[in-house]
């Protein structure tokens, strides 16, 4: 959370699967307003790369160059690291073109993609330092070695290891185990109020349940697992989940965009809400038939997420 638009309260911010990155302003009391896209200064909706079809991005927005306004810091789905600089002022965004961060002359790459950034002063010294979450499960230090309005990252520091196996697809936690998992998203603050910053992980988890006992007939079992999987595939196929994505993105004003520019997104819009539309009635029939098949297959696994506390301890007394 930052202060995006200079009225003295934390405005709300979030990356996403497509790549584009919004903001939710803060109104009066505790709510936020509608979502908006964060956009260029020529009003098009900002992006770290244009040149990819994966794009997921995770934000973190702070004053990273100690010039009075909000810039960005932002990862993405390959583990690159990005600075956008607000060229403009703490009431009037302007971003410039992202530029990749680099520690020491290595530019930085999160084992296992999915970079995940955060912002906060680690080491008390008084500028911002760079944590970074990556595909792996792992959360790597990199400290601020220059100046508040200067930053220069040193090389990295490993806060929590990889998950093992994390790399080639293999690690699965079995249910009810108690570790940190992979795609990790870190956080920096002092939860404790000991003066020490303390660092908070979210994390994806897939959690396999033990397989069941082998009953009944093993031929009809096969046949199950075959129409649940064609199912799925038929979903995938019809492609209700990319167009339901492509809808939530047009239906957000992108700032600075101008009245041609919004014209063309509402036009957009309406094409995609009724491709949506005819295919919605396709897509029921599908789901039915998707829990049908699905509730005579055994489930493997589940997939969510947990919040870890991490509690800084205070050095030695020497």
């Amino acid at each position: 959370m930052a202060d995006l638009d200079g009225d003295e309260d934390l405005d709300l911010f979030s990356g996403s699967i497509t790549g584009r990155m919004f903001w939710f302003p803060r109104e009066a009391g505790w709510g936020f307003g509608a979502r908006r896209t964060l956009g260029t200064r020529h009003g098009e909706p900002l992006f770290v790369r244009q040149d990819v079809e994966k794009r997921a991005t995770a934000l973190a927005v702070a004053d990273w160059d100690g010039d009075g306004d909000a810039d960005l810091v932002v990862g993405n789905i390959e583990g690159w690291v990005f600075w956008i600089e607000n060229e403009g002022s703490a009431r009037d965004y302007r971003f410039a073109r992202p530029v990749r961060l680099a520690a020491e002359g290595v530019e930085i790459a999160a084992g296992g993609g999915d970079a995940g950034p955060a912002l906060g002063d680690w080491d008390g010294d008084g500028d911002l330092d760079l944590l970074v979450g990556a595909g792996d499960g792992s959360v790597t230090l990199f400290r601020n070695r220059g100046s508040r309005t200067r930053p220069r990252l040193a090389e990295p520091e490993l806060l929590l290891p990889a998950v093992p196996g994390i790399e080639d697809g293999t690690a699965r936690l079995p249910a009810g185990s108690r570790a940190c998992g992979s795609r990790t998203k870190p956080c920096v603050a002092d939860w404790n109020g000991d003066g020490l910053a303390d660092l908070l992980v979210g994390d994806f988890q897939l959690e396999l349940h033990p397989e069941p006992a082998a009953t009944g007939d093993r031929d009809q079992q096969r046949r199950d697992r075959m129409e649940y999987e064609q199912a799925l595939a038929a979903r995938a196929e019809l492609g209700i989940h990319a167009l339901q994505q492509l809808v939530m993105d047009l239906e957000s004003p992108v700032d600075h965009e101008s009245a041609r520019q919004r014209a063309a997104r509402e036009s957009e819009l309406a094409e995609a809400r009724h491709a949506l539309a005819q295919k919605s009635a396709a897509n029921a029939k599908l789901e039915e038939r998707l829990d049908a098949a699905r509730a005579k297959v055994p489930r493997e696994y589940s997939s969510h997420g947990y919040v870890w506390l991490f509690l800084r301890r205070a050095p030695p007394v020497r």
